[in-house]
């Protein structure tokens, strides 16, 4: 191992977990963007847009507290996809104040390859990695287990309330 490898190795484990999991994502999401490039949409748009195929009936807000995104902007990535009329907007059942967000049968055709983009990216990032597909079930894992935090976290907020 050289002087710059030690060093480097120094550095990184001097990072703190959500440093290193908050860089290694946005790596990961810059990949796909630009292999998905010819697709026409943005990251975000993606990132929405497979939100609502995978979770079709979601209410905005759902999807807003899903995503890790503020609803102001991801009302406008919605505006944006439903007037390219990938995604629309229902009413819902039962409350007509809210709306429910599904997929058109024009985004079909932009799934099947942004899903093998996405596979062949998982692929080259875990193929080299000893313990590739161990790591992704940890992954799993770990957001389960920030997810029953985070949810601890605001019950114990509506206790104090």
């Amino acid at each position: 191992m050289t002087a710059e490898e030690r060093i480097d190795d120094a550095l990184e484990e001097e990072r703190t977990l959500l440093e290193l999991l908050t860089d290694a994502q946005a790596a990961m999401a810059r990949l796909f963007q630009l292999r998905a490039q010819a697709l026409g949409m943005s990251r975000m748009q993606w990132r929405v847009a497979g939100a609502i195929n995978r979770r079709p009936g979601q209410t905005q807000r759902e999807l807003s507290d899903w995503l890790g995104i503020a609803p102001s902007p991801i009302g406008k990535i919605i505006d944006h996809l439903e007037a390219e009329q990938l995604v629309e907007r229902r009413a819902d059942a039962t409350d007509r104040r809210i709306n429910r967000l599904y997929p058109t049968d024009a985004i079909k055709p932009l799934v099947t390859p942004a899903k093998e983009i996405s596979e062949r990216l998982e692929a080259d990032v875990l193929n080299d990695l000893p313990g590739g597909a161990r790591m992704k079930r940890r992954l799993g894992q770990l957001k389960g287990r920030l997810e029953a935090l985070a949810a601890a976290e605001l019950a114990d907020r509506s206790a104090g309330d």
